[in-house]
């Protein structure tokens, strides 16, 4: 593996346990202090995290003191949001043959 892929993968790392100790919405600065690494590094592993789906991220806008409009992009750690098939009733669920040798 490379150096670069070490990186990068140790940069999400880092990026995932912050999120997970913090509460709310974070952005990519603020995070960048929380673990400790350089901000932009962490903002590349936020934005192919969300990108996973493993993060959401939303936009914050704010008016600067030059009166104008600022985005800001804040994240959080993604719910798990499997489906439970077992609560929803039979009639709603469509028949699909599995396939031989798999079970649901």
């Amino acid at each position: 593996m490379s150096a670069r892929r070490q990186r990068r993968e140790a940069a999400e790392a880092a990026a995932l346990a912050g999120l997970r100790g913090a509460e709310g919405w974070l952005c990519a600065i603020e995070l960048a202090r929380q673990v400790a690494w350089p901000w932009r590094s962490v903002a590349r592993a936020l934005l192919r995290l969300a990108a996973e789906g493993r993060v959401r991220q939303a936009a914050r806008v704010w008016v600067s003191t030059a009166h104008r409009r600022r985005v800001t992009r804040i994240y959080r750690l993604a719910e798990d949001s499997r489906l439970a098939w077992e609560c929803w009733p039979s009639w709603a669920m469509p028949h699909v043959p599995l396939l031989p040798g798999t079970q649901m």
